[in-house]
């Protein structure tokens, strides 16, 4: 970035000086009276610098006596409705946390059945495989075995699976957030 041509108190005084004459301080007239510079960088300081005078800090005064117990009966009539607020919030909260939780374990629950009888399916598979191995010839053995190994594939990953689940669950019970995909 290149260096300003104008300081901020050049364009102050400018600004001041286009005031004096009657006329409204614009970033035409400010860069007329510099004779040159940037429109809008020009008017952003006369602006801030305007907007920074232009207001003055309010006077405070205390109330009077009389409206001290009015303040005082509404300040704790206002606080108890939020308090009563509050609370409200809160039960709507907590009911819907328990929601949530319920319904994680729920899913939970269907996974880790769902898992249970997919691991039983492939013990089952496994155990058929096993027998027919043994009754098998040589040769039949070995085409046998590449399907052999697919099924012990699918039980390794049934078991990882209902591992898997029952992370979720423990993670869920633990009180944190859990999202679920379906």
């Amino acid at each position: 970035m290149r260096p300003a041509e104008f300081a901020e108190s050049e364009i102050l005084e400018a600004g001041k000086k286009v005031e004096a004459v009657g006329k409204r301080v614009t970033d035409y007239a400010v860069c007329r009276e510099l004779g040159g510079g940037d429109q809008k960088r020009l008017l952003s300081v006369w602006n801030s610098h305007f907007e920074q005078g232009a207001v003055e800090p309010a006077q405070l005064y205390e109330p009077p006596v009389e409206m001290e117990d009015v303040l005082n009966r509404l300040t704790g009539e206002l606080g108890a409705q939020v308090r009563a607020t509050a609370v409200r919030l809160n039960t709507h909260a907590v009911k819907a946390a328990e929601r949530q939780v319920a319904e994680t374990t729920r899913k939970y629950r269907e996974l880790k059945e769902l898992n249970e009888a997919e691991q039983k399916d492939a013990s089952l598979i496994i155990t058929e495989l096993e027998e027919q191995l043994q009754a098998t010839t040589a040769a039949e053995r070995e085409n046998t075995k590449k399907y052999f190994i697919d099924y012990r594939f699918l039980a390794v990953v049934a078991y990882w699976g209902y591992q898997f689940v029952e992370v979720i669950y423990h993670y869920s019970q633990s009180g944190r957030r859990l999202m679920v995909l379906s």
